[in-house]
């Protein structure tokens, strides 16, 4: 449960958390369960946890969701075009007039 309320934290305290606020989106959803026992699969991620926590380092990767990857790519991809266009500005004309001569 802290580390969930270190993630709420206007600020936070050390740069893990930066780091895993960073990788997090609005498809990923962090609940507090309040025992594993009894709950469906809660048991194996109980386990996992425990062997995770034995280890001298701990890998964290979590994979960005292709939605946002596509709606960074878009994004990145109309701004690039927008500078484009408005470094062109003055050219766009003689584009137009070689393109469809008389």
């Amino acid at each position: 449960m802290s580390s969930l309320k270190a993630l709420q934290k206007l600020k936070a305290e050390n740069n893990l958390v930066d780091s895993i606020r960073d990788q997090l989106d609005a498809t990923v959803k962090l609940h507090w369960v309040k025992a594993h026992v009894g709950v469906a699969g809660n048991e194996a991620a109980d386990k996992a946890a425990k062997l995770a926590s034995a280890k001298d380092q701990v890998n964290v990767h979590l994979g960005v969701p292709t939605s946002s990857f596509k709606t960074k790519l878009k994004k990145m991809v109309l701004e690039a075009w927008q500078s484009r266009w408005d470094d062109e500005e003055e050219r766009r004309g003689r584009f137009t007039l070689t393109s469809f001569q008389r």
